[in-house]
């Protein structure tokens, strides 16, 4: 009894017990899940956090990935750009090599291959020769005409006496007149043909000049300037529109700046010229008709069509000996056609630069201004007196005009002739022909001189390649 109320006694201890063991127990396990729980929460954070930066670094790679596909389009651009550029450029350079090897035009000087440019010096040679005759002649004549009315004791005289400081200006004078008219030549063939020098423009003037002075009207210059360019490999019809262009101008300037001048001068015109007037009207009626003419060819080439059928049929019905002055009508016409055409189209290209035409036209006036000088120069260096320099230009410009119907190479006869009709009033009697001698040798002589000087070489070199072409054509029909 006693032993089971101890036993009794002590259950509530028991259970007590057993409740704090519980209650310890069930803590701890709260505390366990509540660690786990703190665990899988960091676990999802790190997840999460894994998740971000990888989401990020992703991102970075697409980003990246976008650039460097970026790139490689702009660098296939480029390539493709630089592929268009090269294939450009090898376009040009064969088009060059085409120019030079003489695959366009290989026949022509002129467009519409009016004559083939092979033939173009020998069947000149004859005239030409007859020409330089004909110049010497002109020359040994009036030399002697000076010595016999002058004297030879007064013209060494008048050497003596002479300002050669004047005969410098004079020849520096030339020089600016050639240098000028390079320039105005220079200036167009430089837009066509970005590798044209200076130096092979002046070569160029200098055998116009050349041939302008062996030939009558100056009608021979421009037909061997072509020549010789189309040999150097530049088109015929380019070359051809640039020298009628240039020929526009300084004949537009020779007659804008003579009618100016004597305007400016009437008195002292009229005083003077009062008995030649008509020579000066019939002058400039010729120049401004040229002008014109080319003008009409460059922008109404249906109109300048017109006007050339009918006098081509009339050459074709005209006989010289056996021979018909136009052996085939409609060639012919097809020829004129094709040479208006592509002179009409040049023009148009040229004429649309303004800036261009505007500089020719400014330097073209200074090239006449220089040609007027030399004879003041001269006037100046025999020691006369009295006349400005507007004057002694008034008095070129006019003569000018004159020379202008002149049929003979250089005006010949009637340059001289008419220096000393025109200038007797001007010039010292007893300087005149000693003058008119130098002034020949400064217009004619030295221009026929150096011309030749820069035309031999240019020559003597087209006959080479020719002969050298000649030969491997030779070489290859024999293999063949």
């Amino acid at each position: 009894m006693g032993k089971r109320r101890h036993a009794i006694t002590n259950m509530p201890a028991k259970n007590k017990g057993n409740r704090k063991s519980k209650t310890k127990n069930k803590n701890a396990t709260q505390n366990k899940k509540m660690i786990q729980s703190k665990a899988v929460i960091k676990d999802k954070e790190k997840i999460k956090e894994t998740v971000v930066a990888k989401n990020i670094k992703q991102n970075k790679e697409i980003k990246i990935s976008n650039e460097a596909s970026e790139e490689i389009k702009q660098e296939k651009t480029a390539i493709q750009s630089g592929e268009q550029e090269k294939t450009a450029i090898q376009s040009d350079e064969q088009e060059k090599t085409a120019i030079q090897s003489g695959e366009q035009e290989k026949t022509t000087i002129q467009p519409g291959e009016i004559m083939q440019e092979e033939n173009v010096i020998q069947e000149n040679k004859k005239k030409y020769g007859l020409n330089v005759i004909l110049i010497i002649f002109i020359f040994a004549g009036f030399l002697f005409y000076t010595i016999k009315k002058d004297g030879m004791d007064h013209i060494i005289e008048l050497m003596d006496n002479c300002n050669w400081k004047w005969i410098g200006s004079a020849a520096l004078f030339l020089l600016g007149m050639w240098i000028t008219d390079a320039i105005i030549m220079h200036i167009p063939l430089k837009k066509i043909y970005k590798n044209q020098t200076f130096l092979n423009s002046f070569k160029i003037t200098m055998i116009g000049q050349l041939f302008n002075n062996l030939t009558p009207f100056a009608s021979g210059g421009q037909i061997m300037q072509v020549y010789v360019m189309s040999k150097e490999g530049k088109r015929a019809s380019d070359t051809f529109s640039v020298l009628t262009l240039k020929f526009i101008i300084t004949q537009t300037v020779l007659i804008v700046f003579t009618i100016g001048i004597v305007l400016s001068q009437f008195n002292f015109f009229k005083e003077i010229f009062q008995s030649w007037v008509w020579i000066g009207i019939i002058g400039i009626i010729i120049n401004v008709g040229i002008v014109v003419l080319f003008f009409l060819a460059g922008t109404k080439k249906e109109f300048v069509l017109k006007i050339a059928k009918p006098f081509v049929k009339l050459g074709s019905k005209i006989r010289i000996g056996k021979h018909k002055l136009v052996k085939d009508f409609d060639e012919q016409m097809e020829k004129v056609t094709e040479s208006v055409e592509n002179y009409s189209k040049q023009f148009t290209l040229m004429s649309g630069e303004t800036m261009t035409v505007a500089l020719m036209v400014f330097i073209s006036l200074f090239h006449h201004i220089c040609y007027y000088a030399i004879t003041y120069a001269i006037y100046k260096a025999f020691g006369n007196q009295g006349n400005s320099f507007f004057e002694i230009v008034t008095t070129q410009a006019f003569l000018m005009l004159f020379m202008t119907i002149i049929p003979t190479p250089g005006a010949g006869i009637g340059a001289e002739g008419g220096f000393l009709i025109l200038f007797k009033k001007i010039f010292k009697a007893e300087t005149i022909n000693v003058s008119i001698m130098f002034w020949r040798v400064f217009v004619f002589y030295l221009p026929i001189i150096i011309g030749a000087m820069f035309f031999l070489p240019a020559y003597i070199k087209i006959q080479h390649n020719a002969n050298n072409n000649k030969g491997k054509k030779e070489v290859k029909s024999s293999k063949k």
